[in-house]
């Protein structure tokens, strides 16, 4: 599938950010799924889900925390991150809506014309 196996990495200075990677995992029309592992944390998920709304396209923004089996520190960062994440999330699907609301395609390129491509019924 387009995209699944392409991966993005980061070692920032910056404390709260860290080091970690994100992969895409799954690709389809209608989603994208991507593992996300911070530091030595167990992976963790995010993506989109895309799906026909009013004329257009609604696009959820998901992330599911990692697996914290027993580990109490861990259910309780999956309990929280929509409060860590959230307000993020909100400004990129905003800042999606408005690139998408601009895009405006490119004008496919011309294709050359020769003489077996007119039409000789044709009038002037």
């Amino acid at each position: 599938a387009p995209g699944v196996g392409q991966k993005s990495e980061w070692d920032s200075k910056v404390k709260n950010v860290g080091k970690g990677s994100m992969t895409i995992s799954q690709s389809s029309a209608d989603s994208i799924r991507m593992d996300l592992q911070f530091g030595e944390m167990p992976t963790a998920h995010a993506g989109f889900r895309m799906q026909p709304a009013d004329g257009g396209t609604k696009v959820t923004w998901y992330f599911e925390g990692a697996d914290a089996g027993m580990n109490p520190i861990m259910r309780w960062m999956n309990t929280m991150m929509g409060t860590f994440v959230g307000g993020d999330y909100d400004k990129g699907i905003a800042k999606l809506q408005t690139v998408l609301s601009t895009y405006q395609p490119p004008m496919p390129e011309t294709m050359p014309m020769d003489s077996t491509m007119l039409d000789s019924t044709a009038t002037k």
